[in-house]
């Protein structure tokens, strides 16, 4: 039996619809927005991500390709690629830094398969504090660094505590100083080039 309009209204309630990364893809490919629009899904929630800025676009080349010429083939550097957090999260960190034996695979890259992850924050902070950070916690990232551009300086979240979703400890690091990720700690990382305090040398 049909419902009628007012049995309809009262079944059918105004609400949130919460996606599925499954559910998320198929959007893509029935071309539900422009492709130049940037979106994550955060908790079955699709966020639309502010356009790239300049500087952020500068500071990203020059990170990937720093971060490349540091760790030669002990380790691969994705940036800006798809990473399934959970059935209903699937976000694009700014780098992500993984282990070579992820070629072995022809599998979409895993939070078990990332070493460590930065994000270069110049206006987004906040969010990569209180939205991304326990995101990665919970998946199992083992470390989490923010590049705060504005201030420059580096964030670096380790000690995981992946059951609270949280990171039990919390070091800034400033022009001058020397990181190294836990997984590779003879790698010596100068946090001037990770945010971007020191300029690159122009050519000629």
């Amino acid at each position: 039996m049909a419902l009628s309009i007012p049995a309809l209204t009262r079944a059918v309630r105004p609400g949130r619809w919460r996606f599925t990364v499954e559910q998320y893809h198929k959007l893509f490919e029935a071309d539900a927005w422009p492709e130049d629009v940037r979106t994550e899904l955060i908790r079955g929630d699709i966020y639309v991500m502010a356009p790239i800025g300049g500087e952020h676009v500068r500071s990203s080349l020059y990170l990937v390709n720093y971060l490349v010429r540091q760790f030669g083939e002990r380790a691969l550097v994705s940036a800006q690629n798809s990473l399934q957090l959970a059935d209903d999260t699937e976000v694009m960190p700014d780098v992500a830094v993984v282990g070579p034996e992820v070629m072995v695979h022809d599998d979409p890259l895993l939070p078990s398969d990332v070493a460590f992850i930065v994000e270069i924050a110049q206006s987004s902070v906040r969010h990569d504090r209180a939205v991304k950070l326990p995101l990665y916690a919970r998946s199992g990232i083992p470390e989490y660094w923010i590049a705060v551009l504005p201030k420059r300086q580096l964030e670096v979240y380790r000690d995981l505590d992946a059951a609270a979703g949280r990171y039990r400890t919390m070091q800034v690091f400033e022009p001058g100083d020397v990181v190294s990720p836990e997984r590779w700690p003879d790698v010596r990382l100068d946090v001037a080039d990770i945010v971007r305090a020191k300029l690159p040398r122009s050519p000629g």
